[in-house]
């Protein structure tokens, strides 16, 4: 096994929001040098057409009309997992949640999400809800001067790697936690005009994407 694969980053282009109703159509998983495990579109069991996600990421129905359903490609997807210590995603418990419902738990291994770790780092503070906003992918991307096509998991995995990577280099220098406590600090001193709880003080509000 190469060492690079002990790391990946993976992501999911779903049919929808719903853990439930909801299904994966495209999966893609990189390792730590940026090398292709695996990229594949996936045609849905159940959903005959999704115009809402279609619209975000331009997957049609027609693009899946000869592909291969998810069980084709479990086993090879989860061999990768296994060999893998560290996964890294953005939002990372919705794509963990689908690939769950593949039979794939991944409980047992290091999550790395690198939204919520750029939402600490970027500050955005939410008064009305005392929290942190989870900002999108893009948004971390153009911060850290990374240029890509969103919402076409290969792409948004690429994006992701090189944001992680940007967000531990900023850790190995403490700067990150220099600037964290920077905006934790901030937080204290709306204190006398907001209701900020201690334990609301790192929180990370929804929403971002």
């Amino acid at each position: 096994m190469k060492e690079a694969d002990k790391l990946i980053v993976f992501d999911t282009e779903t049919t929808g929001l719903d853990f439930e109703e909801d299904e994966i159509i495209q999966l893609s998983i990189i390792n730590a040098d940026g090398d292709v495990l695996f990229n594949e579109y996936i045609k849905p069991e159940k959903k005959t057409e999704w115009p809402s996600a279609q619209k975000v990421h331009g997957i049609s129905p027609e693009m899946l009309t000869d592909k291969h359903g998810y069980s084709e490609y479990v086993d090879e997807v989860r061999k990768i997992f296994n060999k893998a210590e560290v996964i890294v995603a953005y939002n990372n418990a919705y794509d963990v949640e689908m690939l769950r419902k593949w039979g794939i738990d991944l409980d047992d291994k290091i999550q790395e999400d690198v939204m919520k770790d750029f939402a600490l780092y970027y500050g955005e503070y939410v008064p009305a809800y005392s929290e942190f906003k989870w900002q999108k992918l893009t948004k971390c991307a153009e911060y850290f001067g990374y240029e890509f096509k969103a919402h076409d998991s290969l792409e948004d995995v690429r994006a992701t790697l090189f944001c992680y990577r940007e967000l531990e280099k900023l850790k190995e220098s403490g700067e990150y936690m220099n600037r964290v406590k920077e905006n934790i600090e901030r937080i204290w001193g709306v204190k006398d005009k907001e209701e900020v709880s201690p334990k609301k003080k790192t929180g990370i509000m929804k929403g971002g994407g």
